[in-house]
């Protein structure tokens, strides 16, 4: 059974790859392979569960929404405009930039999709009108979005703590080596993909921001698409200036500073949000909901299960295994979390019998599980990424991930282990 669903996945890759329509190619496989495994309900409990997670949903429709009303109010131009005059000094370090400013992100805000959204709506349409291609842009910004292996907020930590009987601040120190030097790389190898590929400049954008020289920027209106991503960093538990703000909220409070910056109707910016939501759940959220169901087809057919007990038999290539088998995992399913959760509650608890630290190892396998993810087609923050990004294809933005995820999967295994 697990061979057939092997078949299934290659050829729902190959038929994504060759630009068939990937919300029914993604729902098909996952449906054949349920279908296949005599669990037809898996997938229909997989549509309902993603359509009704409020954090998927909510987070992607509203911040869809916010950057309607940014267009609508031309927010979204004044912010644009403004970063683009002052970037020439910064210009050779833009992408090591972006990739720095998502991670932190990422590490004050935990869920990645909801920093993809947050801060994607600033950062690639910044990258793209500063002649970056969209798919370079889109994978830029994807390549940063494992900042949440340093939020005290993620559920990982807490349980290495106690696999390792030590605590998170523990945890957090000993896998900083590791994490800083591949989010060194990452920055490094991002850059010099661009360069290789002839991506880092000269893509002219369909509205080019720069050819009027007598625009002249409101900074009220060129500081508001900022105002979300500030609000929910200042409210994160790290931080905690804030009392806890929501997502919805803090997009809904960008929307109302945005009216106050322009003026425009509000009945017009009802609209546009609400436009903005509509955009979302069809484009975003609908292909979240295919990937969903395909990973609910991985898990009855059985190709899930597999991998764990294989992890669990690499006693004897402990490295490989901590390193590879969450990471596959989650390039496969497009989940890190339970890629990192099935290796840290089946392997990294013998991981003294192997000679290993529990807690470097349990950080192992969250790093690889985090970097697997990045190189997912399928994950949800692949497709926020790409759905800015001019709506590229996923697969156009793990074309320019995937080596370097690989690679500093390999750094962090050598660091660690």
């Amino acid at each position: 059974m697990v061979w057939i669903g092997i078949l299934i996945v290659i050829i729902t890759f190959i038929a994504i790859i060759k630009g068939y329509e990937t919300r029914l190619v993604l729902a098909l496989g996952g449906i054949t392979m349920a279908l296949a495994a005599g669990k037809f309900s898996v997938a229909s409990i997989a549509f309902d569960k993603t359509l009704t997670n409020p954090g998927l949903v909510i987070i992607t429709t509203t911040a869809m929404g916010f950057a309607y009303v940014l267009k609508a109010t031309e927010c979204d131009i004044h912010m644009i405009r403004f970063a683009t005059s002052h970037i020439g000094k910064f210009r050779p370090l833009l992408i090591h930039l972006t990739i720095l400013a998502t991670f932190i992100a990422n590490s004050a805000m935990t869920s990645s999709a909801g920093t993809a959204a947050a801060v994607g709506i600033i950062l690639i349409p910044l990258l793209i009108n500063s002649g970056i291609h969209p798919a370079m842009a889109g994978a830029v910004v994807l390549s940063g979005t494992w900042g949440n292996t340093f939020a005290l907020g993620s559920i990982h930590p807490p349980i290495i703590a106690k696999l390792s009987g030590s605590d998170v601040i523990t945890v957090l120190i000993k896998q900083a080596p590791a994490a800083f030097t591949c989010l060194a790389i990452t920055m490094v190898l991002m850059s010099a993909i661009a360069i290789f590929l002839k991506e880092n400049k000269g893509y002219v954008a369909e509205t080019d921001l720069a050819v009027n020289n007598d625009f002249k920027v409101s900074y009220f209106r060129a500081a508001v698409p900022f105002v979300p991503v500030i609000l929910l960093m200042l409210s994160s538990k790290q931080v905690a200036i804030l009392p806890p703000i929501r997502t919805a909220e803090a997009m809904i409070a960008g929307c109302i500073l945005a009216y106050l910056a322009s003026r425009v109707s509000p009945g017009t910016l009802s609209k546009q949000f609400f436009d903005g939501m509509g955009y979302a759940l069809s484009n975003i959220v609908g292909l979240m909901i295919s990937a969903s169901i395909f990973s609910a087809g991985l898990g009855a057919i059985g190709i899930t299960s597999a991998l764990t007990e294989l992890m669990k038999e690499s006693v004897n290539i402990a490295k490989i295994g901590a390193t590879f088998g969450p990471f596959i995992i989650a390039v496969i399913s497009g989940s890190g979390d339970a890629a990192t959760l099935a290796f840290n509650t089946s392997v990294t608890p013998h991981a003294a019998e192997f000679g290993f630290d529990p807690s470097k190892m349990g950080s192992l396998s969250f790093l690889t599980g985090s970097f697997g993810r990045t190189m997912s087609p399928v994950a949800g923050v692949t497709i926020i990424c790409a759905s800015l990004a001019c709506n590229s294809n996923p697969i156009d933005l793990i074309k320019r991930t995937a080596g370097v995820m690989i690679l500093v999967a390999l750094v962090a295994m050598f660091i660690l282990l």
